[in-house]
């Protein structure tokens, strides 16, 4: 395993009151930003190049990180304007030089076993949606899975347990330039369907910690459940 991007350029509009002057992925989890919290798990499995997608206040995390963590290069990729997800994806992905690559979020803690993942990336070429099953699906949407392939995203509603989409990825470098997209897009809007409707992307379940800081409620559950990273 050596390269991942992590989607690091979010406003944070629900978390001002807690963190008003940071981006997102650099809220305060017990004396450290949460983004190093999410590079260190990575560090410790073995990455050693990672790609920051970077928008709002985006010096602020390069002048914390600078050019390397411990052992692992930092990259920055920089949005001037927002471009969504997808096209962060997209301009990130230029940047790096694996054929496969691993898609975090920088507001997104997921434990997942990289090494045991990539298994699965080297047995099949397709791309990866890394899944987690939830007791409260309302607030995510969930993946609906027929004999273990990805049918359809149920979008924000039902308030039950359910799979929901993790917030990680694997994809082929060289993905949208076989799809065709604009520069700017939603990944999970507008870019998703397509790859489930093409049977070209394949579901990962793990059942570890998953936490979202998005919100204030998980913003201070986080900071009890990650003492210890």
């Amino acid at each position: 395993i050596v390269e991942a991007v992590i989607l690091s350029g979010g406003l944070g509009k629900r978390l001002k009151k807690l963190v008003p002057d940071l981006p997102k992925p650099m809220a305060n989890i017990n004396g450290k930003p949460f983004l190093e919290i999410i590079l260190y798990n990575l560090f410790i499995q073995g990455f050693k190049r990672v790609i920051l997608s970077t928008c709002y206040k985006s010096k602020i995390i390069e002048s914390y990180f600078g050019n390397k963590f411990l052992d692992m290069e930092i990259i920055y990729c920089v949005e001037e304007i927002p471009l969504g997800t997808g096209g962060a994806i997209k301009k990130s992905l230029e940047k790096c030089q694996m054929s496969n690559i691993y898609i975090l979020n920088g507001d997104t803690y997921l434990e997942i076993d990289f090494n045991q993942l990539d298994k699965l990336v080297k047995k099949d070429n397709r791309n990866i949606l890394v899944c987690t099953k939830v007791n409260e699906v309302s607030r995510y949407g969930s993946v609906i899975l027929k004999e273990g392939k990805i049918i359809d995203l149920k979008e924000k509603s039902d308030s039950a347990k359910g799979l929901i989409n993790g917030g990680c990825y694997v994809l082929r470098k060289n993905l949208f330039y076989e799809y065709k997209v604009n520069n700017s897009f939603s990944f999970e809007k507008d870019f998703l369907y397509k790859l489930i409707k093409n049977k070209d992307i394949i579901p990962y379940q793990v059942d570890g910690l998953f936490i979202d800081i998005g919100i204030p409620d998980d913003y201070l559950r986080a900071k009890k459940l990650l003492i210890d990273k």
